[in-house]
């Protein structure tokens, strides 16, 4: 009864292992980023809290080898510090090289899962292997297999094992079509799991230890962001709203409170990795809303890029991803397509019956669609309700117009009826019959 008290009122499982809401992890802000390289030197590992006291997948134990991560943050980026223990080096698996890039064998690797605002289903892998070779994956909606984030990663040596340190950029993970990776705000909590793979020891270790897989974010520990571990706090962001990420007019919308001096703002608005707009602004200090108007106007990829700054040095970034379908070019195609139809239709004169109900289908489809055409040539004057009604209207009309456009080419093939060869290549038919 006494043992059954101990373990609820310390977290632990019936195994004496933590329970993976018992493994929490705070992370804390540093004003000096630290240079990837490998090497413990850098001030935010020595007062970073320290993830430890592994445990064997399956909770098989402890691992024979101690495993150490220290995690560290500021306004752009992640940061993590891998202590790797091994006491035969020489039978330490190294991989590949270092511009390797997922084509790794998983023998000796510390892996992080990551699970920004815990969402206990979607997540981010990244993997590193004792020469720096990478690995990185995504489950998030709309991600490809081809994932491929920008990150680093540098490998070094101790006495008595080696280490991995890691930088990863809040804004590679804004990986899709509708994500907005910010910085994280004060008490926020993301899932987390560090794993490590012991290929010549055959061991498998893990921070939170489960029992089906490293792959169980329900499972991952926690971790809170929690500012400066001392002196003068951060400015607090209040609320956020991207606007609509869409074709057309929209807004990013940043509150905050607690500035100590002038605020800058920075927004950038890229396509196909082409920067198409920047702006500044310059707040005064205390609170105060920042406002970064953008207009989407052309079909492509795009990332929205802002950042909240005091005397130089950000505090707030974030970045959004949008996708914008090829309407504007789709209408503006059509308009010519409708054009040339009609052309090829009016040459055809009365060969066949069925040619004056084709043009009567072609006129009644040029009168519905000829709104959304002229729509389409004032662009920057629709609204963003405007350009969702014309999104929809525009995949509508294109599968229609695909039909027309197929009886409109058959019709061009038609000859009359000169000869049976002409007939069946006209109507792809081995009947003796004309229609088209």
């Amino acid at each position: 009864m006494l043992a059954l008290f101990s373990q609820a009122l310390w977290g632990v499982d019936e195994k004496g292992f933590p329970k993976p809401d018992e493994r929490v992890l705070n992370v804390y802000w540093t004003d000096a980023s630290p240079t990837i390289d490998g090497e413990m030197r850098d001030a935010c590992w020595k007062t970073a809290e320290v993830a430890k006291d592994f445990a064997l997948f399956k909770h098989a134990g402890r691992p024979t080898q101690k495993t150490e991560v220290r995690v560290a943050y500021d306004a752009s980026s992640l940061y993590l510090f891998w202590t790797l223990h091994e006491a035969n080096m020489a039978k330490l698996m190294v991989g590949g090289a270092e511009d390797a890039r997922d084509f790794i064998k998983f023998e000796d690797a510390p892996e992080l899962f990551l699970d920004p605002g815990r969402t206990e289903e979607k997540y981010f892998q990244f993997v590193t292997i004792p020469l720096a070779a990478r690995y990185d994956a995504s489950t998030r909606a709309g991600d490809s297999t081809n994932y491929t984030p920008d990150w680093e990663c540098k490998s070094g040596r101790f006495d008595g094992g080696w280490t991995i340190e890691q930088r990863i950029p809040f804004g590679e993970l804004a990986s899709a079509p509708g994500h907005v990776v910010t910085t994280p705000g004060m008490d926020e909590r993301w899932g987390m799991q560090f794993c490590r793979n012991q290929g010549s020891l055959h061991e498998w270790s893990q921070w939170v230890p489960t029992d089906r897989g490293f792959h169980e974010p329900k499972n991952f520990g926690n971790a809170i962001f929690q500012g400066r571990p001392k002196g003068e706090p951060l400015p607090r962001v209040t609320s956020f709203d991207t606007g609509h990420l869409f074709y057309g007019p929209g807004a990013i919308a940043i509150t905050y409170n607690g500035a100590s001096d002038t605020v800058s703002g920075t927004f950038t608005v890229r396509r196909e990795s082409k920067v198409v707009n920047q702006e500044s602004v310059k707040q005064q200090q205390g609170d105060g809303p920042v406002r970064f108007a953008y207009q989407l106007l052309d079909a492509g990829n795009y990332r929205l890029s802002f950042e909240l700054s005091i005397k130089g040095k950000a505090f707030f970034t974030g970045q959004a991803v949008a996708f914008l379908p090829p309407t504007r070019v789709t209408l503006e195609a059509m308009e010519r397509e409708i054009t040339q139809g009609k052309q090829t239709l009016a040459k055809l004169g009365d060969r066949h019956a069925a040619f004056d109900n084709l043009r009567s289908q072609v006129d009644d489809f040029d009168a519905r669609t000829r709104p959304a055409r002229q729509q389409v040539a004032r662009a920057a004057d629709l609204s963003a309700d405007d350009w969702k009604n014309l999104v929809n209207d525009s995949e509508a009309f294109t599968a229609e117009w695909s039909k027309l456009q197929y009886d409109i080419n058959l019709a061009g093939l038609y000859r009359g009826r000169s000869s049976k060869r002409t007939q069946l290549f006209a109507v792809g038919t081995l009947t003796e019959s004309d229609k088209v």
